[in-house]
């Protein structure tokens, strides 16, 4: 069976650099980055294609629609992509919003998501620390292939990426050359990950053009949102003591596809956060207050 895992990001790639602070919110470098994927069968993504494109038509008269979390937070941009766009009210676009969300969780999608903390990262490794989206980037191949019975296997596609390291190295080639070596030499990092599942060679497309990809960017940002400004991501690193924390509203209506242990921790299994010294599990308790804008 041919499974896919659909990946998209949310902050920024690099590290602060030349004195420069790590922001939370709004420009500048984000101390968080993260990989958000979600990991289906081939007919399984047909059938969650088939069901977002039923739902687009239905309230904006074409399947032809991108949807992005910054565009649905952002009034402005809400309003240019899709109020005025397809002559729909916010009512409307609320309602959509909720459906697709309804739409998700009745897929068999299973939803995987890594947070980095930079500052933190850096403290901890120093110079031998990789670039977020390659230790982000291996993190979740584990999780993912761990999911893999054999002979299955297991197919990446990535929203496509621009930009480059301070060493010039194209993040795109960075990921290319890291999942040849996961293929070809397993990890660095686990040696007992197997990841002989693994297709050739990662595939970027643009997510305009892929319902999946769009899914994947609502895990990506609802993740990134509760690390960037909500308390677990103060709890991390420097706090990393507390045990409990609100979850941002839209990240805890997709907590039932979080891969989980029998037991329905997510924490390490679905939703890593990297570094992480306390091995405690985070309990999500109430949506924080406030948040109301997927």
């Amino acid at each position: 069976m041919q499974h896919i895992l659909y990946i998209d990001d949310s902050g920024t790639k690099e590290f602060a650099s030349g004195g420069k602070e790590y922001t939370r919110q709004g420009r500048g470098v984000s101390r968080y980055f993260v990989f958000g994927g979600i990991l289906l069968s081939e007919s399984g993504s047909g059938h969650l294609v088939t069901a977002i494109k039923d739902l687009k038509q239905k309230f904006f008269g074409t399947y032809q629609v991108e949807i992005k979390s910054n565009w649905l937070r952002i009034p402005s941009e809400r309003g240019k992509k899709y109020l005025t766009k397809f002559g729909i009210s916010e009512d409307d676009l609320s309602a959509f919003v909720d459906e697709l969300y309804q739409c998700i969780l009745a897929s068999d999608l299973l939803a995987l998501a890594v947070a980095i903390d930079k500052p933190y990262y850096q403290a901890k490794y120093g110079s031998s620390a990789w670039y977020p989206p390659a230790i982000a980037y291996e993190l979740l191949l584990q999780r993912a292939v761990q999911e893999i019975l054999t002979p299955d296997d297991l197919s990446v596609v990535v929203d496509d990426m621009s930009g480059a390291t301070p060493k010039g190295n194209q993040y795109k080639l960075n990921l290319r050359r890291h999942h040849a070596s996961l293929r070809e030499n397993g990890s660095r990092l686990q040696k007992k990950v197997r990841f002989t599942s693994l297709n050739t060679d990662i595939k970027f497309v643009n997510s305009a053009h892929s319902h999946q990809v769009q899914v994947a960017d609502l895990v990506a940002y609802n993740v990134y949102r509760q690390f960037s400004p909500s308390s677990l991501g103060t709890c991390l690193g420097e706090h990393a003591n507390i045990a409990e924390a609100p979850a941002y509203l839209w990240l805890k209506k997709l907590l039932p596809k979080f891969r989980s242990d029998l037991g329905g921790k997510v924490q390490g299994y679905g939703l890593i956060a990297f570094p992480l010294e306390n091995k405690d599990p985070w309990a999500f308790l109430n949506p924080e207050e406030g948040a109301t804008k997927p």
